[in-house]
């Protein structure tokens, strides 16, 4: 079985979803929060493509925009791409789209922490060096 982790084109990492009917309200509308699990699913998917880790980004702050919904069936892709760049945090934007259409906007401020203590450590510099090369190509 193939899982899909989305792909990097564009300097964003592009995570595609499709809208089944659990996702929704009974009028068949995404509920406001599954954009929330979506944007997480994309998320970690990025961290996927990237390998192991000695540690582990947490939340520390997200914003969300909702601009236009989407309903039972939609195809969506989810874009990411990496904001501002910190020792021990990262600033990520990200966009659901149907096709050209932006429908909802986040904003997410992650902290990398160090799994045996859960306090804030640095960033490995093997993934600040791919977060920046994913950032250069903007």
């Amino acid at each position: 079985m193939t899982i899909n982790f989305g792909d990097f084109k564009n300097g964003a990492h592009h995570f595609p979803v499709h809208i089944f009917w659990n996702a929704t309200d009974a009028g068949g509308v995404v509920y406001y929060a599954n954009y929330l699990k979506m944007a997480e699913e994309a998320r970690g998917s990025l961290e996927k493509l990237f390998g192991p880790k000695p540690g582990e980004f947490m939340v520390r702050k997200c914003s969300v925009e909702y601009m236009k919904p989407a309903r039972h069936n939609d195809d969506l892709m989810i874009r990411t791409t990496c904001g501002e760049l910190k020792g021990a945090s990262i600033t990520i934007e990200q966009e659901v789209m149907r096709d050209e259409e932006i429908l909802v906007k986040l904003s997410t401020t992650l902290v990398f922490v160090d799994l045996s203590t859960l306090k804030p450590a640095r960033i490995p510099e093997t993934y600040i060096a791919k977060l920046k090369e994913i950032k250069n190509e903007q």
